[in-house]
Protein backbone atom coordinates (compact mmCIF):
# COMPACT_ATOMS: atom_id res chain seq x y z
CA UNK A 1 0.00 0.00 0.00
CA UNK A 2 1.78 3.54 -1.06
CA UNK A 3 1.47 5.64 1.73
CA UNK A 4 1.84 9.55 0.52
CA UNK A 5 -0.04 10.64 3.13
CA UNK A 6 3.08 11.77 4.72
CA UNK A 7 2.90 14.54 7.24
CA UNK A 8 4.63 17.14 4.57
CA UNK A 9 1.64 16.71 2.56
CA UNK A 10 -1.43 16.88 5.13
CA UNK A 11 -3.22 19.92 5.18
CA UNK A 12 -2.44 22.13 8.61
CA UNK A 13 -5.40 23.72 10.41
CA UNK A 14 -4.89 27.50 9.84
CA UNK A 15 -6.46 29.76 11.72
CA UNK A 16 -5.89 33.51 10.12
CA UNK A 17 -7.96 35.14 13.52
CA UNK A 18 -5.33 33.52 15.55
CA UNK A 19 -2.37 34.22 13.79
CA UNK A 20 -3.24 37.69 14.17
CA UNK A 21 -4.00 37.49 18.14
CA UNK A 22 -0.54 36.07 18.04
CA UNK A 23 1.02 38.99 15.38
CA UNK A 24 -0.60 41.70 17.74
CA UNK A 25 0.12 40.23 20.87
CA UNK A 26 4.49 40.04 19.37
CA UNK A 27 3.58 43.59 18.77
CA UNK A 28 2.93 44.03 21.80
CA UNK A 29 5.58 42.19 23.51
CA UNK A 30 7.90 44.11 21.32
CA UNK A 31 6.94 47.33 22.05
CA UNK A 32 7.42 46.22 26.14
CA UNK A 33 10.62 45.75 25.32
CA UNK A 34 11.48 48.49 23.17
CA UNK A 35 10.03 50.47 26.32
CA UNK A 36 12.22 49.04 28.85
CA UNK A 37 9.01 47.99 30.61
CA UNK A 38 9.94 44.94 32.45
CA UNK A 39 6.30 44.48 33.88
CA UNK A 40 4.58 44.62 30.62
CA UNK A 41 7.11 42.49 29.18
CA UNK A 42 6.76 39.71 32.17
CA UNK A 43 2.89 39.89 31.59
CA UNK A 44 3.65 37.75 27.48
CA UNK A 45 5.75 34.93 29.53
CA UNK A 46 3.99 31.82 31.05
CA UNK A 47 5.45 30.67 34.38
CA UNK A 48 7.36 27.88 33.07
CA UNK A 49 8.96 29.89 30.11
CA UNK A 50 12.51 28.49 29.10
CA UNK A 51 14.57 31.05 27.31
CA UNK A 52 17.58 30.68 25.19
CA UNK A 53 18.88 34.20 25.17
CA UNK A 54 21.83 36.30 23.14
CA UNK A 55 23.13 38.17 25.92
CA UNK A 56 23.81 37.21 29.85
CA UNK A 57 22.43 34.17 30.90
CA UNK A 58 22.58 31.61 27.66
CA UNK A 59 19.15 29.78 28.91
CA UNK A 60 16.81 30.68 32.06
CA UNK A 61 14.03 28.33 33.27
CA UNK A 62 10.89 30.10 34.99
CA UNK A 63 9.45 33.18 35.71
CA UNK A 64 10.88 34.36 38.55
CA UNK A 65 14.68 33.84 36.98
CA UNK A 66 13.32 35.37 33.60
CA UNK A 67 12.17 38.20 35.46
CA UNK A 68 15.73 38.56 37.45
CA UNK A 69 17.84 38.00 34.10
CA UNK A 70 15.33 40.49 31.55
CA UNK A 71 15.77 43.56 34.79
CA UNK A 72 19.78 42.96 34.28
CA UNK A 73 19.56 42.99 30.37
CA UNK A 74 17.74 46.52 31.04
CA UNK A 75 20.34 47.68 33.09
CA UNK A 76 22.33 46.66 30.39
CA UNK A 77 20.92 49.85 28.17
CA UNK A 78 22.33 53.62 28.97
CA UNK A 79 20.29 55.57 26.95
CA UNK A 80 17.51 55.24 24.27
CA UNK A 81 16.54 51.76 23.32
CA UNK A 82 16.33 50.07 20.28
CA UNK A 83 14.14 47.01 19.79
CA UNK A 84 12.02 46.38 16.46
CA UNK A 85 11.29 42.75 14.95
CA UNK A 86 11.25 42.49 10.97
CA UNK A 87 9.72 39.89 8.64
CA UNK A 88 7.48 38.30 11.31
CA UNK A 89 6.07 34.75 10.41
CA UNK A 90 3.19 33.18 12.36
CA UNK A 91 2.35 29.70 12.44
CA UNK A 92 -0.86 28.47 15.08
CA UNK A 93 -1.28 24.66 15.05
CA UNK A 94 -3.97 23.73 17.85
CA UNK A 95 -3.01 25.43 21.58
CA UNK A 96 0.48 26.03 19.84
CA UNK A 97 1.94 28.87 17.98
CA UNK A 98 5.39 29.83 16.56
CA UNK A 99 6.34 33.46 15.45
CA UNK A 100 10.09 34.39 14.65
CA UNK A 101 11.75 37.32 12.66
CA UNK A 102 14.95 39.39 12.77
CA UNK A 103 14.97 41.65 16.03
CA UNK A 104 17.59 44.60 15.18
CA UNK A 105 18.00 46.27 18.67
CA UNK A 106 20.38 47.85 20.94
CA UNK A 107 20.86 50.93 22.33
CA UNK A 108 22.70 54.39 22.95
CA UNK A 109 26.34 54.37 24.67
CA UNK A 110 27.24 56.66 27.43
CA UNK A 111 28.40 59.02 24.08
CA UNK A 112 25.17 59.09 22.62
CA UNK A 113 25.88 56.89 19.87
CA UNK A 114 23.68 54.33 18.66
CA UNK A 115 24.97 50.63 19.18
CA UNK A 116 22.55 48.08 17.44
CA UNK A 117 22.65 44.97 15.81
CA UNK A 118 20.83 42.44 14.16
CA UNK A 119 19.86 38.65 15.57
CA UNK A 120 16.97 35.93 15.09
CA UNK A 121 13.91 35.31 17.38
CA UNK A 122 11.76 32.88 17.86
CA UNK A 123 8.86 33.16 20.40
CA UNK A 124 6.90 29.68 20.98
CA UNK A 125 3.01 30.57 22.31
CA UNK A 126 1.25 28.27 24.34
CA UNK A 127 -2.83 28.91 24.97
CA UNK A 128 -4.03 27.29 28.31
CA UNK A 129 -7.38 28.28 29.64
CA UNK A 130 -8.38 31.25 26.27
CA UNK A 131 -4.47 32.81 27.52
CA UNK A 132 -2.01 32.39 24.91
CA UNK A 133 1.68 33.26 26.57
CA UNK A 134 5.38 32.55 25.63
CA UNK A 135 6.09 29.54 27.17
CA UNK A 136 9.86 29.51 24.84
CA UNK A 137 11.95 32.42 23.43
CA UNK A 138 15.41 31.63 21.52
CA UNK A 139 17.18 34.95 20.69
CA UNK A 140 20.69 34.39 18.43
CA UNK A 141 23.24 35.69 16.64
CA UNK A 142 25.13 33.70 13.84
CA UNK A 143 29.28 32.87 14.10
CA UNK A 144 31.44 31.77 12.37
CA UNK A 145 32.85 28.40 13.04
CA UNK A 146 36.31 28.66 12.14
CA UNK A 147 36.88 31.43 14.70
CA UNK A 148 34.31 31.05 17.17
CA UNK A 149 33.75 35.21 16.59
CA UNK A 150 29.66 35.91 16.60
CA UNK A 151 28.86 37.61 13.27
CA UNK A 152 27.85 41.25 14.21
CA UNK A 153 28.01 43.21 11.67
CA UNK A 154 25.54 40.89 9.97
CA UNK A 155 22.71 42.96 7.97
CA UNK A 156 19.53 41.45 5.84
CA UNK A 157 20.19 41.58 2.21
CA UNK A 158 16.57 42.93 1.55
CA UNK A 159 14.55 45.31 2.84
CA UNK A 160 12.87 43.78 5.86
CA UNK A 161 9.71 44.30 6.77
CA UNK A 162 8.77 45.93 10.06
CA UNK A 163 6.33 44.65 12.43
CA UNK A 164 4.10 47.84 13.63
CA UNK A 165 4.62 48.72 17.13
CA UNK A 166 1.68 48.28 19.51
CA UNK A 167 0.67 51.45 21.35
CA UNK A 168 0.07 50.41 25.57
CA UNK A 169 -2.97 50.81 26.67
CA UNK A 170 -3.80 53.76 28.68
Amino acid sequence: MDNTNSIRERPMTRSVHQEKVIRDLTAGWVAAIGAQDGEAALAFYGPDIRSFDVILDQQVRGADDYRDHLARCMLLCNGEPVFEMYDLEVSVEGDLAVCHGMIHCGCEDENGEMKTGWMRGTLVWRCEEGRWQICHEHLSNPFDPCSGELIMEWRPQHQPQLLPRMEKAS
